[in-house]
């Protein structure tokens, strides 16, 4: 599995290895939450906030598993966060 080997990529240290499986991942099924997950916290440990909201955003607009419904809160405020510090107005 992609998702699986990006992880194991992570572990190594081999991050541009772990971007192309989560993304493979996410070509393979647009709407796998997890892979979202990880590159936005990805791209937040880069300090990549344009990129870091749009993975948050897309891991929110996933099917609901029973992971990804106890993070919904938790990345909700992430997103919160995220976007006050990019002086994003909520609507």
């Amino acid at each position: 599995e992609t998702f699986a080997l990006g992880n194991e990529f992570q572990q190594q240290g081999r991050m541009d290895m772990a971007i192309e499986m989560w993304r493979r991942a996410i070509t393979l099924d647009s709407m796998f939450g997890p892979a979202h997950l990880n590159l936005f916290n990805l791209a937040k440990s880069q300090n990549n906030l344009p990129q870091a909201r749009e993975q948050l955003i897309r891991f929110l607009n996933c099917p609901v598993t029973g992971f990804t419904l106890e993070a919904i809160p938790r990345i909700r405020q992430e997103l919160a966060e995220l976007e006050k510090q990019m002086g994003i107005v909520p609507k």
